[in-house]
């Protein structure tokens, strides 16, 4: 009797030896295989962009530890989607506010925007005399850069700027032209191992300009061109910066019909991960600088 005892009690042992390893092997499993940012908190990742949706615009918000660059803001009706982004991450100091282009889907908020925090610098295109804008939203955010006193840097193709752990690399524009979207400040974003291509309103000829002045344009995430319009995102341009993940910034239901299906049919074709804002709402990816997290559900 002893003896079956003995036996029954290894038995049981062995058992309970397996569902450990059982165990043990299923929550590998489940940690391997569920999606990246699930590893841990979102928050915590030291960058953050934020392809804020302001509707039929652009409006991005860059923060990096203690340093915060936004990117536009959309139009003046949609200034509170960014102010309260910013507010809710704790932001008082934007160390570079960068106005892509005069027009008012773009820049509408920048007056709030500058009035509102206490914005460093300002980086814009510089324009001649006779091609100079003369909207209300673009004298507006000049008015706000006096009354607040920011630095104004005027940037231009071939310049790079380094704001705390972020470098910025501007590639265009590379010449004047009276096309205010060809006049977009292209900038690529980096951070250790990641990039991000913001390339504003800016047409295939400023592509083609920008792939003969034979820039690195290889990005990990490209904010498509022109709300996705098919001006933009050229096929040759768009193989050049061969981005992973691709982000369009765009109204639901425009009138424009952005983004233009052929877009999206290069963008599918070179096997591209899209995100819309007009379906999808705000877009934020994360980063460690290494790979590129998302808590948002893939436009498939």
């Amino acid at each position: 009797m002893a003896a079956t005892g003995r036996k029954k009690a290894k038995n049981s042992l062995k058992a309970w030896i397996l569902i450990a390893v059982f165990v043990v092997a299923a929550a590998v499993a489940l940690l391997l295989f569920l999606p990246s940012g699930s590893h841990k908190p979102l928050d915590t990742y030291p960058l953050a962009v934020h392809f804020v949706d302001v509707g039929q615009g652009d409006g991005i918000v860059v923060r990096c530890g203690d340093t915060t660059v936004v990117i536009d803001g959309g139009d003046p009706d949609k200034s509170d989607r960014v102010i309260s982004l910013l507010k809710e991450n704790g932001v008082q100091i934007v160390d570079c506010y960068i106005a892509t282009h005069p027009h008012a889907d773009h820049i509408g908020a920048a007056a709030d925007i500058i009035s509102g925090f206490f914005v460093k610098s300002v980086m814009m295109t510089q324009f001649s005399e006779l091609n100079m804008p003369t909207s209300v939203p673009y004298e507006k955010m000049m008015e706000a850069i006096r009354e607040k006193k920011s630095e104004i840097i005027y940037a231009a193709g071939g310049d790079s700027f380094d704001f705390g752990q972020l470098h910025l690399d501007v590639f265009a524009p590379l010449s004047e032209t009276s096309d205010y979207n060809d006049m977009s400040l292209v900038i690529k974003l980096t951070y250790k191992g990641v990039s991000f291509l913001f390339t504003g309103d800016a047409g295939t000829a400023v592509e083609n300009q920008m792939m003969g002045a034979q820039y690195d344009l290889h990005a990990t995430v490209l904010k498509v061109g022109h709300h996705g319009s098919n001006s933009s995102t050229g096929d040759v341009f768009l193989q050049k910066v061969d981005p992973s993940v691709a982000v369009i910034s765009c109204g639901y239901q425009n009138d424009y019909g952005h983004p233009d299906a052929e877009v999206l049919q290069r963008l599918d074709k070179e096997n591209v991960t899209v995100y819309r804002t007009d379906g999808q709402g705000t877009v934020s990816l994360y980063s460690d600088g290494r790979r590129i997290i998302t808590e948002n559900v893939p436009d498939q």
